[in-house]
């Protein structure tokens, strides 16, 4: 019996995820060998190769020329033809640095350096993003995929899984990663979707398997234990993409799967699955959830671990099961897990955390508990303590008055460095209607406790709850900006509603009105609806907007809400919390070229280009697609432009300041490209001087060429001119 746990894109390539990890675990436990693939990491090292990027350049050089070879653009496509202009040199210009970047984030030797690595991180970003371009209008990044014109609609998830010009994992699948799982010949292949961003990628594999293999395909996770009304009702999706569904928690589902596939036995006995029998779609029975005391140490055995985006391995580590508390109006966390709470003994969760360093040098866990209470969390520490576990962690809690001083510098001395805290809203009232459990003093005392015990706080805050006012929206922004040394970074968002939270079961009792299912959305897990009191979610997302601009204007240490959460845990296994703000860069004021160049500006001089502009010649005047925003049709215009791929800023040229410009080659000084004008336009000399010296100081002005002298060193700006002190 073959089985191969597939864990698909997107999610973060930072550290791997918990789900086939465990399921693993639990079938070698009972005697079934397993392969894992997990096909997120294994993307982004394709995406993220300077290979990759330069055969991106030539798809998005291709899809411009089509356009830049018509008459006339319409308003779509001028958006399109600015998006591939500007990837085309971006591409040249991470092709070159991306080994470097990729080098720093799995480096420890130059990971620290906060400079170099946002510097980094910039890189990986734009690489991604040139991968977007070349696929446009998908969106990848570090952390989300997306497809702009992908509606959660099942007739658009049929042709995305198949459409090679927007979906970029078709081409990686089939000439990198699909051929290795055909040739196991597996019998079952799981596929773990856990994440909205996963079902066109996670749904493309399962496709091309179906396709290629004999195979059974399954896909289990919490994104389809969300959708089992649609699976009834959807025959289409057994046929193209998978052969059955395994909803909630899936230890035993799973192993009788396994079991009865190997002996050919009928379906319908195993629990929590939902299948095609015949023209039918079939669901079994729902089993009571294996005990997580009864579960194995994960298992990250054929993972590759040194391609994960950290210098440091760090491990997902799953302590309980549910929520603790599970009241919260707005939240549905806890529904893969039946509303259930199922919490591992603190003994044999102490020496899970210890296996795993002894087996994989790992001492940076991520907890992934939706909450872990003030008593538990005594418990743990006391074992870590005593144990002498060398570990570093981040863990979620609430805001329970039970996190004392003591408590949080207990918390701290067993290796836990950063608290992550959903206060959702500090106006009591507010929290009291979404049923918090929790109020503004408790709020305000425990980041005190936890800040002064060395723990960094990330808290985390919604705006636009229903009936929420503008006043009680702006109590919550008061408290980040005044507490800003206790909240140490923090991330919002407008309130969501989702399709199994407390609110959309019961909208009346909210104040909820004019749900908008829209039943042509199949996949949507998250709703629009109408109110009569307080904001609405424009107005939140107005206000939310503000506040971020201001916030990240006023406070340098708000850069820090951005780092991934397994590099701020890395960075604070090495660095105490307020040894954080020494890192941020030292603002810096450009100088003015046209002070400090004058001096050089003579006929021994040699202008050159920077490396990262360009001049092109292109059939359409694109400064005036950008000007009019795209709002009418335009028609073809030779232009000639340079483009600033750092500034992001198109120039406009004439023909005579391009032949000035292409004559600025790195050889020719000052005075030979004056002479050469003169010459080619049949002019004086002086009359060339003064055209070209005009023509220099504005091209130095705007920092499109740089100056050397005649024996090709570059002046050097003042180091200490415009820092702040």
């Amino acid at each position: 019996m073959k089985t191969v746990l597939i864990f698909p894109p997107q999610w973060s390539p930072l550290q791997p995820y918990l789900s086939i990890p465990s399921l693993s675990a639990y079938l070698e436990m009972h005697g079934y060998s397993v392969v894992q693939k997990d096909l997120n990491i294994e993307s982004y090292d394709i995406f993220l190769s300077p290979e990759h990027i330069l055969s991106m350049k030539q798809k998005i050089k291709e899809r411009f020329e089509l356009l830049d070879n018509k008459e006339r653009l319409s308003v779509k496509e001028q958006e399109k033809f600015v998006a591939f202009f500007m990837g085309m040199s971006k591409a040249s210009r991470i092709h070159e640095c991306i080994s470097e970047a990729m080098t720093l984030i799995k480096n420890e030797d130059n990971f620290y350096n906060i400079n170099d690595y946002n510097k980094s991180m910039n890189t990986i970003n734009e690489a991604l993003s040139i991968t977007s371009l070349a696929y446009f209008p998908t969106n990848l990044s570090l952390f989300s995929f997306t497809i702009d014109n992908f509606d959660y609609s099942i007739s658009e998830l049929f042709k995305a899984t198949i459409d090679e010009e927007i979906n970029p994992y078709i081409q990686i699948y089939k000439d990198n990663l699909l051929k290795p799982i055909v040739n196991l010949k597996p019998d079952l292949v799981c596929i773990s979707i856990i994440g909205t961003e996963q079902i066109i990628p996670g749904l493309t594999i399962a496709r091309l398997l179906k396709l290629e293999t004999d195979s059974h395909i399954n896909i289990g996770g919490s994104i389809f234990s969300r959708l089992v009304d649609v699976l009834l009702s959807r025959k289409e999706l057994f046929t193209t993409f998978f052969d059955s569904v395994i909803t909630l928690e899936g230890e035993k589902p799973l192993l009788e799967l396994v079991k009865h596939i190997e002996n050919k036995k009928d379906l319908k006995s195993v629990p929590n699955l939902i299948f095609l029998d015949g023209e039918s779609v079939c669901k079994t029975d729902i089993s009571r959830p294996e005990r997580i005391d009864n579960l194995p140490t994960p298992s990250f055995e054929g993972f590759p671990l040194d391609k994960y985006l950290s210098p440091l391995l760090v491990l997902p580590y799953l302590s309980s099961r549910g929520c603790y508390f599970n009241k919260c109006a707005f939240c549905d966390h806890s529904y893969i897990y039946g509303n259930r709470y199922d919490p591992r003994d603190i003994k044999k969760v102490v020496d899970d955390l210890n296996k795993l360093t002894n087996k994989y040098g790992c001492h940076h866990f991520t907890f992934s508990d939706e909450c872990i209470s003030p008593s538990r969390f005594d418990k743990l520490s006391d074992e870590l303590i005593n144990t002498k576990s060398t570990i570093f962690a981040n863990a979620d809690i609430r805001f329970e008055k039970g996190f004392t001083s003591e408590l949080c510098n207990k918390i701290y001395n067993s290796g836990f460095r950063v608290f992550y805290i959903g206060m959702e809203s500090a106006n009591n009232r507010v929290l009291s209607f979404m049923n918090k459990g929790i109020d503004k003093d408790s709020i305000l005392n425990i980041i005190s406790n936890s800040s002064s015990a060395g723990i960094w706080n990330h808290v985390f805050y919604f705006l636009g709850f229903p009936t929420e006012t503008e006043t009680e929206a702006e109590e919550t922004l008061d408290i980040l900006i005044s507490k800003k040394d206790q909240i140490h970074s923090s991330g919002g968002s407008t309130f969501l509603l989702g399709k199994d939270s407390k609110v959309a079961h019961n909208p009346k009792k909210y104040s909820v009105k004019n749900i908008k299912i829209d039943q042509k959305k199949d996949l949507e897990l998250w709703y629009n609806y109408d109110i009569d009191v307080g904001l609405s979610n424009e107005m939140a997302q107005r206000l939310l907007s503000s506040f971020k601009e201001q916030i990240e204007k006023d406070n340098c240490d708000y850069c820090w809400s951005s780092i991934p959460r397994e590099h701020l845990l890395i960075y604070l296994s090495r660095y105490r919390v307020s040894d954080l703000k020494d890192m941020i860069k030292i603002p810096y004021i450009k100088q003015d070229p046209r002070i400090y160049y004058n001096d050089y500006l003579n006929d021994n001089a040699i202008l050159y280009m920077h490396k990262h502009l360009a001049v092109h010649t292109i059939n359409f005047d694109i400064t005036e697609l950008i000007n009019n925003k795209f709002n009418s049709p335009i028609v073809s215009e030779l232009t000639n432009v340079v483009y600033n791929e750092k500034s992001k800023k198109i120039f406009k040229i004439n023909n005579s300041a391009k032949k000035v410009i292409d004559l600025l080659d790195n050889v020719n000084t000052v005075g030979d490209v004056i002479n050469k004008i003169a010459i080619n336009y049949g002019i004086s000399l002086k009359e060339a001087r003064i055209k070209c010296n005009r023509l220099f100081t504005e091209l130095l002005n705007n920092d499109i060429v740089g100056i050397a002298n005649s024996t090709g060193s570059i002046p050097r700006l003042d180091p200490t001119f415009g820092r702040s002190t």
